[in-house]
């Protein structure tokens, strides 16, 4: 067969067809954008839930890093940290085994030394005030100085009782400068003090003694901590035991270079696919959102083609192809799609924003602050998606027999029956008729609606299935339990 050099002609054809059907580009828009607005909430919901369950989290576990690698000494840090999977790491070091001022029985402060850059990734946040630099400057945050009951100034000095050893514990009274006050997290019912570098210089036989021979810590204090970012937060623990084998200690317990790692509990991506069941429910889920975006578009472009069908037929009776009457449906598909899509990004990621924090509201993270980023995910997956559904939903519609075509009457198939009644015609008769004039576009509309429902009650399980005294019941047994606050904290057992 002859090649012919007509995409001109074909895309003319396209646009002309285009321009002349103004109600159905109406319609078809505005069923792209919903499809649009659909994917863009589902994304925003979802990864802003994720992200500000994580964050929470994080706070609650005390910090962003991706793992921690415990009771190492420097010579082993300096090791650890070369290796090549580690993009960033943090010497945090515990400096007591407690600090038991009475003010602190409720809520217990702990005292730590910190590297100035690693404070965004411990949640020190510097409310006001500069970083400590001196052995006797420490920052501290506002509740602890409540709890004090002293003001939120810097400049001013406060006593710590310090407890050093578990098995004999010595305990020593310390006073320090306030050079800045942290900003106090309510996720985290812990106070902390933190002091400089040269504190580590001026106390280190201090530190020293609660060392055994090979430099770990026995207790808390002198505890060095390793923080550890790696390049992305998948299969974290995979990487932790990575980076410590070919450093040349073990992940075995109870051998003589045995070091202990755990990933930070907040990063859902380290356990993703560990349930299969819920990545099951996920993926069933949003075959529901794309089949009912789907056939929301599928109907539009089904009626468009149906009425232009005869169109259709005179354009193949003068030799177009079925690809080309593809092409022509496609193009024009492209170009509503070019104009409903963004206008649905948009509501979709302000309605999603919006629901997001009622989302929290009914979960255990209610009361904190929610953040959705502008995360280009979202809208790349909403396209993505939107794009796929316009796509799938614009072939069947544009398969047009060529020569029925121009003689297409909907539901003209076969011999029709003759029906005859005593009682004159009804309407709901007459309704039951049309429905089965076309038994496939029948069955379209029904599940485009019975999927809407679905699709909203599913929303309305999910959302409102979680039962906290059910969640409770599992973990305590009484209503209400009564106590002294020594019994709730474990620090002074």
């Amino acid at each position: 067969m002859r090649k012919v050099k007509n995409r001109k002609v074909i895309g003319r054809l396209a646009d002309r067809s285009f321009q002349a059907s103004r109600t159905r580009n109406v319609i078809a828009v505005l069923a792209i954008a919903l499809t649009a607005m659909l994917f863009t909430a589902l994304f925003t919901i979802g990864l802003g839930t994720v992200e500000n369950f994580q964050l929470a989290t994080m706070r609650q576990s005390g910090g962003d890093s991706h793992g921690v690698i415990k009771n190492v000494t420097m010579e082993e840090y300096e090791k650890l940290a070369a290796h090549p999977l580690v993009k960033e790491s943090a010497a945090c070091e515990v400096l007591s085994d407690g600090v038991l001022n009475p003010e602190f029985l409720k809520r217990h402060v702990e005292l730590w030394y910190v590297p100035e850059y690693h404070y965004p990734h411990r949640f020190l946040t510097l409310k006001e005030g500069t970083v400590p630099e001196r052995a006797d400057e420490v920052l501290v945050d506002d509740m602890t100085l409540q709890l004090l009951g002293l003001p939120e100034k810097t400049g001013q000095q406060i006593t710590l009782s310090l407890q050093f050893g578990q098995l004999e514990p010595q305990v020593e009274e310390r006073t320090f400068t306030v050079t800045g006050i942290l900003k106090s997290d309510p996720a985290l019912n812990v106070g902390f003090v933190i002091t400089s570098k040269a504190y580590l210089t001026e106390h280190a036989g201090e530190l020293d003694a609660y060392r055994d021979e090979s430099g770990n810590a026995i207790g808390s204090t002198g505890n060095i901590q390793m923080d550890v970012n790696f390049s992305n937060s998948w299969s974290i623990q995979e990487k932790l035991d990575r980076v410590i084998t070919e450093s040349g200690y073990s992940v075995t317990e109870g051998d003589a270079d045995y070091l202990s790692s755990n990933a930070n509990w907040a990063y859902i991506s380290d356990g993703a696919g560990a349930d299969p069941l819920t990545a099951a429910a996920a993926v069933g889920g949003l075959g529901i959102i794309l089949l009912t975006g789907y056939l929301i578009i599928y109907n539009v472009f089904q009626i468009s083609v149906i009425r232009d069908i005869r169109y259709y037929g005179l354009l193949k009776t003068v030799g177009t192809t079925g690809s080309q009457i593809r092409r022509i449906v496609r193009r024009q598909a492209w170009r509503l799609a070019v104009l409903g899509i963004p206008a649905g990004l948009v509501l979709g990621f302000f309605i999603g924003k919006w629901i997001v924090p009622l989302v929290l509201a009914r979960s255990s993270y209610a009361g904190g602050e929610v953040e959705v980023s502008l995360n280009p995910l979202i809208f790349l997956g909403a396209v993505l998606f939107t794009l796929v559904t316009v796509g799938i939903s614009t072939r069947k519609p544009a398969r047009v027999s060529p020569v029925e075509a121009v003689r297409y009457t909907e539901g003209a198939k076969g011999r029709r029956k003759e029906k005859r009644t005593t009682d004159g015609g009804k309407l709901w008769r007459m309704a039951l008729s049309g429905l089965g004039r076309s038994k496939g576009k029948t069955l379209v509309v029904i599940l485009s609606l019975s999927l809407s429902v679905v699709l909203l009650n599913s929303i309305f399980t999910v959302t409102s299935s979680f039962s906290m005294d059910k969640f409770l019941s599992r973990f305590v047994t009484s209503d209400f339990l009564i106590a002294s606050a020594r019994y709730f904290n474990y620090e002074y057992f």
